[in-house]
């Protein structure tokens, strides 16, 4: 009886912290269960950060934000050259991929601007193709004609009322000439002002840069390549030596026991 009084006792110590647990464990509660309190903590975590502009805009797959510019890799990654290796783009891995930036209207918010300006852009006007601006004005320049019977009337009522000879014709018809042609050369240089103008424009909103990238692919699908073609070397010349061995062994063995037996070994 002492002794097993004395176990009981000595063994009560250890079952102790173990209904203490299942206590704790079984006793019902008001508080959160683990995954509330873990969903809650990351809710209060996502909420105590700021919203920016670009978690409520969509960006378009591989575009990014930066700045008010929307930028997107146009180019696979390759390395830089060997004077271009100093660069700040260069110097994180020795690799570059062309970049094209498009700058965001003010008015429009979402980085959609960024399809209709640069997969979308507008082809400059032809040469031959006039612009509103310029309608307008061959419009204001145009000559007003007086009508077909007006100048019958007066030719019939005076057919030189200034009084003037052919040359003084001549000279009056050839400044208009002048006149006009001065007057076109001048809507012509205001035209290409104005197609200049909208060319730097356009070369503005649209700025080409690079941007450093980790890996170039096709270095690493020739050194995949490589390190395929080495293991199939290596491993053909470990099965040959491998064979050759094995067959020295046993012509080694072969002839040992031929010598024992006493057999000629040819």
């Amino acid at each position: 009886m002492r002794s097993t009084r004395a176990s009981c006792s000595t063994t009560a110590p250890y079952y102790l912290p173990l209904l203490l647990v299942l206590a704790l464990l079984l006793t019902p509660t008001s508080a959160l269960s683990l995954p509330r309190i873990f969903t809650r903590r990351a809710v209060l975590h996502s909420s105590s950060r700021p919203i920016s502009s670009s978690s409520t805009a969509t960006l378009p797959p591989g575009t990014s934000l930066a700045g008010d510019f929307a930028c997107r890799s146009t180019g696979e990654c390759s390395p830089c050259p060997a004077n271009e290796l100093g660069s700040p783009v260069c110097k994180v891995y020795g690799n570059r991929r062309a970049l094209t930036c498009v700058l965001l209207n003010p008015s429009s918010n979402s980085p959609s601007s960024f399809h209709t300006s640069s997969d979308r852009t507008p082809p400059p006007p032809s040469p031959n193709q006039p612009t509103n601006s310029e309608e307008e004005e061959e419009e204001e320049w145009k000559p007003v004609l007086p009508d077909e019977a007006t100048v019958e009337e007066a030719l019939e009522l005076d057919p030189d009322p200034e009084g003037l000879d052919d040359e003084d014709l001549q000279d009056a018809l050839r400044g208009e000439a002048d006149e006009e042609g001065e007057r076109e050369r001048e809507r012509e240089a205001r035209r290409r002002r104005r197609r200049a103008e909208g060319m730097e424009r356009r070369q503005v909103q649209e700025v080409y840069t690079w941007e450093a990238c980790t890996r170039v692919v096709s270095r690493e699908r020739g050194d995949f390549f490589e390190f395929v073609l080495c293991n199939i070397f290596f491993a053909t010349v470990s099965v040959a030596v491998l064979i050759y061995r094995h067959r020295a062994l046993a012509s080694r063995q072969y002839g040992t026991l031929a010598a024992r037996i006493g057999m000629s070994v040819s």
